[in-house]
């Protein structure tokens, strides 16, 4: 074979060849720090929206119309069947649509005295919503169309308090006359 003879024949009176270098040891990493509470939220709804992605083979974005179907993605996912993680669904779909919230209505990721996370200060700044707690209802309590009755509310409470914010003396804007 072409590559037996290229290679040395040992010398007789030689030292044996010495022992191979221990396998190089990866680098310690650091640990990925987990960031601010809105850093981890983000990366919870990101992996959400990547596998419905996967599983869906659409795209899944965090836009009202995909947040508004999210009832109908658990009752799919479930097929009428009791979670069987429910706390890992809670968190990853509580995530996914916190983060629908968030990203069209404002607010702050928080965490309240019994250190459950919630949205501070949608809309004007007045309007909060316990996105983990809706969810955990759907999956959890069965409750039907839980997500969206509670967007739908939420959504009509972040344009009312925007209203009142930006049209104080006006129960609704003036109506444009050509």
């Amino acid at each position: 074979m072409f590559w037996k003879s290229q290679q040395k024949e040992p010398e007789k009176n030689s030292q044996p060849p010495a022992a191979p270098p221990p396998p190089a040891q990866p680098t310690p990493q650091p640990e990925k720090p987990p960031g601010t509470l809105k850093d981890q939220v983000v990366r919870e709804a990101e992996y959400c929206r990547q596998k419905l992605n996967e599983l869906l083979k659409v795209d899944f974005s965090f836009n009202p119309v995909c947040m508004m179907q999210i009832d109908s993605l658990i009752d799919d996912l479930l097929k009428g069947q009791p979670a069987q993680e429910p706390d890992k669904l809670v968190l990853i779909f509580g995530s996914y649509y916190g983060e629908c919230l968030r990203r069209n209505y404002g607010g702050q990721w928080k965490i309240d005295e019994q250190g459950v996370r919630f949205l501070h200060g949608m809309g004007a700044g007045d309007v909060h919503a316990y996105p983990y707690s809706t969810i955990r209802d759907s999956i959890v309590g069965r409750e039907p169309m839980k997500v969206f009755a509670t967007a739908k509310v939420i959504t009509k409470m972040v344009f009312d308090s925007v209203e009142k914010a930006v049209y104080p003396q006006h129960a609704s804007p003036p109506a444009k006359t050509s």
